[in-house]
């Protein structure tokens, strides 16, 4: 490895971790923080999704997922976004390919499913940045209010919007993490990054829950909010 290779990847890692400091302190800050406007969304979500038929509890944790994590990143624009269900579409075709592919030591060029996953890749790239524009534009929005930043920040908090929507009502505290969500070298890729993981593990938690309540009626007595689902 060269030199420029190796402060090329120590810059990284270090973002990287800038990056992970700040979204851990804000998902902290924002634990107990989900309003009942989400849980609403996402529960009429649900509704829409049995309203078509019998659905099994992986499909189900899957919807509750993106959605939570979605709302997490980006608040109430992402509510409000008309693309959700596009990029939910496109995103979990992604999820059932990438081991896939990222199983081969070198890009295969030669196969055309790989090219597919590529163009999947290259469209929810545009729709991640499709949302980022999205919470600017809402930011502004709050903006034009007033002028007072500590007024716009508490205003985001009270309509649920979250950990994109803090960090450009804080003017991009760190400069590093600012430069990292717009980098023209990984556009949008942490993003990505944080929808596609934390959708896959937020989803297995939701569906070993939900598989416990089907299986256990006396825990649906108990919890009767959960009788809905």
């Amino acid at each position: 490895m060269t030199s420029h290779s190796l402060i090329t990847l120590l810059q990284v890692q270090k973002k990287r971790e800038s990056l992970e400091i700040h979204l851990n302190c804000k998902l902290v800050e924002r634990s107990n923080a989900v309003s009942l406007k989400v849980v609403n969304h996402i529960m009429d979500r649900v509704d829409s999704v049995m309203a078509r038929g019998l659905v099994d509890c992986r499909e189900m944790s899957q919807h509750m997922a993106f959605y939570l994590i979605g709302v997490t990143l980006f608040g109430d624009s992402f509510l409000a976004w008309s693309n959700a269900s596009v990029y939910e579409e496109i995103l979990m075709l992604i999820t059932k390919d990438a081991s896939f592919w990222a199983s081969y030591n070198v890009p295969p060029i030669w196969r055309k499913g790989f090219w597919r996953y590529r163009q999947l890749c290259s469209r929810l790239k545009w729709l991640t940045r499709d949302i980022l524009q999205q919470c600017v534009k809402d930011y502004k929005f709050l903006k034009q209010k007033s002028p007072n930043s500590r007024f716009i920040w508490e205003e985001a908090a009270v309509n649920g919007s979250f950990i994109i929507d803090d960090i450009l009502a804080e003017g991009m505290l760190l400069e590093e993490i600012a430069e990292y969500l717009i980098s023209k070298d990984e556009p949008c890729g942490n993003i990505m990054c944080m929808l596609f993981h934390g959708c896959l593990t937020t989803a297995e938690l939701i569906g070993s829950i939900l598989t416990r309540l089907a299986t256990n009626p006396e825990i649906q007595e108990k919890y009767k909010i959960f009788k809905r689902i």
